[in-house]
């Protein structure tokens, strides 16, 4: 009788053994440092315990009989133990029963201790506990956030192992709109996600000196006189202006990504270039061809200046003496005359299609300027090579044209200005000065 109660002994002290499955590492006392402002949680009467383990359904008992509470977290359990605890038991419904006896005398209260706790079960089916996604993203510039986490992209690609689970994303890339999104990553196979940002898009503002030209990009029609493109998607793009039918300009003009440009068409630059009754959309082969490879019309023109030692200006070249003959192309063209320091104003001369063209030019006048100053600072003394013109804000008249001019603004309590300008004849020009205090 006495050999079987020592056998029924034995299987009972065996089962648990056999079938327990965990075990504890790295046991450490979390203090809070001088160094380390993170806030460590305890509590008066009890002692806090963590258990490092991504599994879930223990039961503890402190001192071997007495239950002690527990939170269940994410990847941790925070159990809390009386005072003076000398060993926890830990109990689970796969793994079995394990009793742990801390390596201190005691567990106390108001401190806070920590553990990782191994689970293993060959009898349980082994699951993925992480699996891997993969990024392939343009522009290969972007960052991408995961769960708050900036991770580093390389070559447009980015490969993370993340826990299972709902995962919440972020990419982003400068002058490219923000994509967010959420993915969800199970134990069947890797996740792949292909992403090509969207760019801010661009706009295109056309200025025209002549209101009755139809200002055109990429084909389109956009308005008159000052015009404003719809969207437009960085890169090259046609520009063109259209009068009855025919083409004075044409050529190809860049945007930068979440740029707002702005292109000047003016009198000085119209051509006719081409006859055709539609403008042309833009294309590989119109991009290729080249003004100079275009057939363009050209019109006798007869020009005559007051005497034989005046200067004849065409766009802004000079072209001759006393009397210029040759042909343009059909559309606008300055035409001015020079003598010395005098010069006549510009004026547009239009050039028809097969109409010969003869002009007498206007006397040069003595070329002046007037220079309009203005600032944030109002009676500031201006100088104008070196003389004493007025107090800002004031319109100096008769200056020379096409001299450099120094320009010195002055007032007692601010830092002196001094600038050179040009300006250009019979014209007036503005200077803002902004003044800073010393």
């Amino acid at each position: 009788m006495r050999q079987w109660a020592v056998v029924l002994l034995m299987v009972c002290c065996m089962a648990p053994v056999g079938a327990q499955q965990m075990g504890v590492e790295q046991f450490t006392h979390v203090r809070r440092y001088l160094w380390n402002r993170s806030r460590v949680a305890v509590d008066k009467q009890q002692a806090l315990l963590d258990l490092k383990t991504d599994e879930k359904g223990f039961a503890f008992l402190a001192n071997g009989k007495e239950p002690a509470e527990a939170e269940e977290g994410e990847g941790i359990i925070t159990v809390k133990l009386p005072h003076h605890t000398r060993h926890i038991t830990i109990t689970h419904p796969d793994y079995g029963r394990y009793t742990y006896r801390v390596p201190v005398k005691w567990l106390k209260r108001k401190k806070h201790y920590s553990l990782t706790l191994n689970c293993t079960n060959p009898n349980k089916e082994y699951k993925l506990q992480q699996q891997w996604v993969v990024f392939q993203i343009e522009p290969k510039d972007a960052v991408v956030t995961i769960d708050s986490t900036v991770c580093p992209v390389r070559d447009g690609q980015l490969t993370k192992c993340l826990p299972l689970g709902k995962h919440a994303w972020q990419v982003e890339a400068p002058f490219y709109e923000t994509v967010a999104d959420t993915l969800m990553l199970t134990d069947t196979a890797k996740l792949s996600l292909s992403l090509r940002l969207q760019p801010f898009y661009s706009y295109l503002t056309v200025k025209s000196e002549r209101p009755w030209f139809s200002i055109h990009v990429d084909g389109q029609p956009i308005g008159q006189l000052e015009a404003v493109s719809m969207r437009l998607a960085p890169g090259s793009h046609r520009l063109s202006a259209w009068f009855a039918g025919n083409c004075y300009y044409d050529r190809t003009i860049t945007v930068k990504p979440a740029e707002k440009a702005v292109a000047e068409i003016l009198n000085k630059d119209l051509r006719l270039l081409s006859t055709h009754r539609q403008p042309l959309a833009i294309t590989a082969d119109t991009m290729t061809v080249s003004r100079d490879q275009q057939a363009l019309p050209l019109t006798p023109v007869v020009l005559n200046a007051p005497d034989a030692d005046t200067e004849i200006w065409i766009d802004r070249e000079q072209m001759g003496t006393g009397q210029w003959s040759g042909t343009l192309t059909q559309g606008y063209h300055q035409v001015s005359t020079r003598k010395g320091n005098s010069e006549s104003k510009a004026i547009d001369l239009w050039v028809s299609d097969g109409v010969p063209v003869e002009a007498s030019l206007a006397t040069p006048q003595a070329s002046m300027a007037m220079l309009n100053i203005h600032g944030n600072v109002v009676g500031a003394s201006i100088f104008v090579n070196g003389l004493m013109m007025g107090h800002t804000p004031c319109i100096i008249p008769s200056l020379p044209a096409h001299t450099p001019c120094t320009v010195r603004v002055e007032k007692e309590g601010y830092r002196p200005i001094e600038k050179t300008v040009r300006m250009k004849g019979n014209e007036l020009s503005d200077l803002h000065i902004k003044m800073k205090r010393k």
